[in-house]
């Protein structure tokens, strides 16, 4: 995506791995010092590069999710096929969810964190597609075009 349409994607694979999802890696953010900690570690990596927005997918949606209410990015926050909860404010952060109708997985999470959102008057919208867990080109080119 990134070479036809001239966005530059930073791709940071994540440093944590579960044994009870046979090692897959993951973002750490169980808590808000974990969710620090994983935002200072990704920050190292980038290396002071400029970025124009955050995109996380599944369990880097989640993240990100959790971040957003923790300190402002100061750039626009796409979530895919993830959710959570909002307990709070979006500390300024303009957050944009994308989430499939048949994702079995975080359909019901991704209503949850965009109504809590919303319910608090954040800025926050909501991008819905008919497919499941994955999120279809054409529509992250769009959202991406805008960042």
């Amino acid at each position: 995506m990134g070479k036809t349409s001239g966005i530059k994607f930073y791709v940071l694979r994540p440093r944590h791995s579960d044994a009870r999802f046979n090692g897959k890696r993951y973002w750490s953010h169980a808590n808000p010092l974990e969710t620090r900690a994983t935002y200072r570690a990704i920050i190292a990596r980038l290396k002071n590069k400029k970025i124009a927005g955050w995109v996380g997918f599944s369990n880097g949606g989640f993240f990100l999710g959790e971040l957003v209410q923790l300190r402002s990015l100061g750039v626009p926050v796409v979530l895919i096929g993830a959710g959570g909860t909002c307990r709070g404010a979006l500390r300024g952060n303009s957050v944009t969810v994308i989430i499939g109708s048949q994702d079995t997985w975080h359909w019901q999470s991704a209503l949850r964190f965009y109504g809590q959102a919303r319910d608090k008057k954040q800025s926050c919208r909501l991008l819905t597609h008919g497919q499941g867990h994955i999120v279809p080109a054409s529509l992250l080119m769009e959202v991406l075009k805008h960042l």
